[in-house]
Protein backbone atom coordinates (compact mmCIF):
# COMPACT_ATOMS: atom_id res chain seq x y z
CA UNK A 1 0.00 0.00 0.00
CA UNK A 2 2.50 2.43 0.85
CA UNK A 3 4.56 1.81 -2.81
CA UNK A 4 1.09 2.77 -4.67
CA UNK A 5 1.26 6.20 -2.17
CA UNK A 6 4.96 6.52 -3.14
CA UNK A 7 3.99 6.99 -6.67
CA UNK A 8 1.97 10.58 -6.81
CA UNK A 9 -1.17 10.00 -5.22
CA UNK A 10 0.44 11.25 -1.37
CA UNK A 11 1.65 14.86 -0.94
CA UNK A 12 5.28 14.84 -0.23
CA UNK A 13 4.97 15.68 3.42
CA UNK A 14 2.82 12.58 3.90
CA UNK A 15 4.87 10.41 2.22
CA UNK A 16 7.80 11.69 4.55
CA UNK A 17 5.91 10.53 7.58
CA UNK A 18 4.44 6.99 6.05
CA UNK A 19 8.38 6.71 4.75
CA UNK A 20 9.31 6.49 8.74
CA UNK A 21 6.52 4.42 9.06
CA UNK A 22 7.62 1.90 6.81
CA UNK A 23 11.03 1.83 8.05
CA UNK A 24 10.20 -0.67 10.68
CA UNK A 25 10.56 -4.12 9.36
CA UNK A 26 7.64 -6.35 11.54
CA UNK A 27 5.85 -8.26 8.62
CA UNK A 28 4.21 -4.92 7.62
CA UNK A 29 1.43 -5.19 9.35
CA UNK A 30 1.51 -2.78 11.72
CA UNK A 31 0.99 1.00 10.33
CA UNK A 32 2.27 4.16 12.53
CA UNK A 33 -0.16 5.99 14.31
CA UNK A 34 -0.03 9.39 14.42
CA UNK A 35 -0.27 11.90 16.89
CA UNK A 36 -2.93 14.86 16.89
CA UNK A 37 0.37 17.10 17.60
CA UNK A 38 1.44 15.47 14.43
CA UNK A 39 -1.22 15.50 12.04
CA UNK A 40 -2.02 18.91 12.64
CA UNK A 41 1.55 20.03 11.62
CA UNK A 42 1.20 18.33 8.25
CA UNK A 43 -2.01 19.45 7.71
CA UNK A 44 -1.32 22.92 8.34
CA UNK A 45 2.03 22.90 5.98
CA UNK A 46 -0.36 21.46 3.27
CA UNK A 47 -3.03 24.13 3.48
CA UNK A 48 -0.52 26.71 3.68
CA UNK A 49 1.26 25.64 0.48
CA UNK A 50 -1.90 25.54 -1.01
CA UNK A 51 -2.45 28.86 0.49
CA UNK A 52 0.51 30.26 -0.58
CA UNK A 53 -1.31 31.29 -4.30
CA UNK A 54 -4.62 32.45 -3.22
CA UNK A 55 -5.27 36.31 -2.08
CA UNK A 56 -5.63 37.71 1.52
CA UNK A 57 -8.46 38.81 3.20
CA UNK A 58 -7.62 42.48 2.50
CA UNK A 59 -7.11 41.68 -2.00
CA UNK A 60 -10.92 40.03 -1.60
CA UNK A 61 -12.13 42.72 0.08
CA UNK A 62 -10.48 45.00 -2.59
CA UNK A 63 -11.61 43.03 -5.34
CA UNK A 64 -15.41 43.14 -4.19
CA UNK A 65 -15.51 46.37 -3.69
CA UNK A 66 -13.73 47.24 -7.25
CA UNK A 67 -16.30 44.58 -8.77
CA UNK A 68 -19.34 47.23 -6.86
CA UNK A 69 -17.74 49.76 -8.29
CA UNK A 70 -18.01 48.61 -11.66
CA UNK A 71 -21.79 47.76 -11.33
CA UNK A 72 -22.33 50.99 -10.08
CA UNK A 73 -20.55 53.03 -12.86
CA UNK A 74 -22.75 50.63 -15.40
CA UNK A 75 -25.92 51.51 -14.11
CA UNK A 76 -24.75 55.18 -13.84
CA UNK A 77 -23.68 55.30 -17.61
CA UNK A 78 -27.04 53.06 -18.98
CA UNK A 79 -28.72 55.85 -16.57
CA UNK A 80 -26.86 58.81 -18.38
CA UNK A 81 -27.51 57.18 -21.63
CA UNK A 82 -31.14 56.79 -21.17
CA UNK A 83 -30.90 60.74 -20.26
CA UNK A 84 -29.08 61.45 -22.90
CA UNK A 85 -31.89 60.10 -25.66
CA UNK A 86 -34.77 61.64 -23.51
CA UNK A 87 -32.99 65.03 -23.59
CA UNK A 88 -32.10 64.36 -27.84
CA UNK A 89 -35.76 63.58 -28.07
CA UNK A 90 -36.98 66.38 -26.52
CA UNK A 91 -34.79 68.91 -28.66
CA UNK A 92 -35.72 67.19 -31.62
CA UNK A 93 -39.37 67.72 -30.81
CA UNK A 94 -38.37 71.77 -29.97
CA UNK A 95 -36.57 71.52 -33.48
CA UNK A 96 -39.16 70.82 -35.07
CA UNK A 97 -42.02 72.50 -33.68
CA UNK A 98 -39.84 75.73 -34.47
CA UNK A 99 -39.42 74.32 -37.91
CA UNK A 100 -43.34 74.50 -38.40
CA UNK A 101 -43.96 77.84 -36.76
CA UNK A 102 -41.27 79.31 -39.39
CA UNK A 103 -43.28 77.64 -42.07
CA UNK A 104 -46.48 79.92 -41.38
CA UNK A 105 -48.91 77.00 -39.53
CA UNK A 106 -51.68 78.51 -37.90
CA UNK A 107 -51.02 78.08 -33.84
CA UNK A 108 -53.76 75.75 -33.22
CA UNK A 109 -52.92 73.25 -36.00
CA UNK A 110 -48.77 72.36 -35.23
CA UNK A 111 -49.10 69.76 -33.09
CA UNK A 112 -51.47 67.99 -35.99
CA UNK A 113 -49.08 69.13 -38.73
CA UNK A 114 -45.76 68.36 -36.46
CA UNK A 115 -47.79 64.62 -36.05
CA UNK A 116 -48.60 64.49 -39.76
CA UNK A 117 -44.89 65.17 -40.92
CA UNK A 118 -43.91 62.55 -39.03
CA UNK A 119 -46.21 59.87 -40.71
CA UNK A 120 -44.82 61.07 -43.74
CA UNK A 121 -40.64 60.39 -42.55
CA UNK A 122 -38.69 57.59 -43.61
CA UNK A 123 -35.42 57.05 -44.49
CA UNK A 124 -35.23 58.32 -47.33
CA UNK A 125 -37.09 61.44 -46.08
CA UNK A 126 -36.11 64.27 -43.20
CA UNK A 127 -38.48 66.31 -41.27
CA UNK A 128 -38.58 69.57 -44.13
CA UNK A 129 -39.39 67.51 -46.54
CA UNK A 130 -41.76 65.33 -45.05
CA UNK A 131 -43.13 69.15 -43.95
CA UNK A 132 -42.97 70.79 -47.11
CA UNK A 133 -44.77 68.17 -48.89
CA UNK A 134 -47.54 67.65 -46.86
CA UNK A 135 -47.62 71.48 -46.54
CA UNK A 136 -47.91 71.56 -50.10
CA UNK A 137 -50.87 69.11 -49.94
CA UNK A 138 -52.68 70.72 -47.71
CA UNK A 139 -52.36 74.72 -47.78
CA UNK A 140 -55.20 75.33 -45.47
CA UNK A 141 -52.96 74.49 -42.54
CA UNK A 142 -50.95 77.84 -43.36
CA UNK A 143 -52.02 81.22 -41.10
CA UNK A 144 -54.39 83.27 -43.67
CA UNK A 145 -55.37 80.48 -45.92
CA UNK A 146 -58.30 79.07 -43.63
CA UNK A 147 -61.60 78.71 -45.96
CA UNK A 148 -64.61 80.91 -45.00
CA UNK A 149 -65.85 79.69 -41.53
CA UNK A 150 -69.64 78.85 -42.35
CA UNK A 151 -69.64 77.56 -45.29
CA UNK A 152 -70.31 74.13 -45.77
CA UNK A 153 -71.68 73.61 -42.48
CA UNK A 154 -74.55 74.56 -40.14
CA UNK A 155 -74.54 77.66 -37.87
CA UNK A 156 -74.83 76.96 -34.05
CA UNK A 157 -76.89 79.57 -32.34
CA UNK A 158 -78.89 80.89 -34.79
CA UNK A 159 -82.74 82.04 -33.78
CA UNK A 160 -84.33 79.84 -36.99
CA UNK A 161 -85.78 77.59 -34.15
CA UNK A 162 -89.56 76.41 -33.79
CA UNK A 163 -90.80 76.92 -30.02
CA UNK A 164 -93.16 75.22 -28.08
CA UNK A 165 -96.51 76.35 -27.22
CA UNK A 166 -95.40 76.11 -23.44
CA UNK A 167 -91.96 78.20 -24.65
CA UNK A 168 -93.58 80.38 -26.20
CA UNK A 169 -96.07 81.46 -23.55
CA UNK A 170 -93.02 81.60 -21.23
CA UNK A 171 -91.95 83.62 -23.31
CA UNK A 172 -95.02 86.32 -23.60
CA UNK A 173 -95.01 86.20 -19.44
CA UNK A 174 -91.49 86.76 -19.12
CA UNK A 175 -89.89 89.10 -21.84
CA UNK A 176 -86.32 89.92 -20.29
CA UNK A 177 -85.54 86.52 -20.42
CA UNK A 178 -83.62 84.57 -23.22
CA UNK A 179 -83.47 81.24 -24.01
Amino acid sequence: MNEDMKDGFVPEDVKDVLDGAAGDDSGGKEEKTFTQAELEAVLKERLARAAKGLPGKEDLAAFKKWQDEQKADGAKSDEKLQKLAEYEQRLQAYEQREKVRAANVEGRFIDFVIFEANRRMNKNTDFDTALKAYLADNPNYLAGNQPLAGVGGYRQGGTGQQLTGVEAEFLKRNPNLKI
